[in-house]
């Protein structure tokens, strides 16, 4: 009997860190975007700087800055 409680407190316990880390991937995926995208448009910086900026590469940076063009175009159609 211990050993099943312990065993449903253990499997709870992880689904609640894989909630935590998949909301801290969400976050990040989101300011990656946000940033690569005002890197990029507002200052003007090339996808190649702001990789080194970010710590990701190439591919991740146009990846992010399309996504957040896209959302960013979603929210302002009337």
């Amino acid at each position: 009997m211990l050993s099943k409680l312990s065993g449903q407190r253990s499997r709870r316990m992880a689904a609640e860190a894989v909630g935590t880390v998949r909301g801290t991937v969400r976050c990040r995926c989101v300011l990656l975007s946000v940033l690569a995208l005002l890197l990029t448009a507002v200052d003007g910086l090339g996808y190649r700087e702001v990789a080194e900026i970010l710590g990701c590469s190439l591919g991740t940076v146009a990846t992010r800055r399309c996504a957040a063009l896209q959302k960013l175009r979603r929210r302002l159609a009337p």
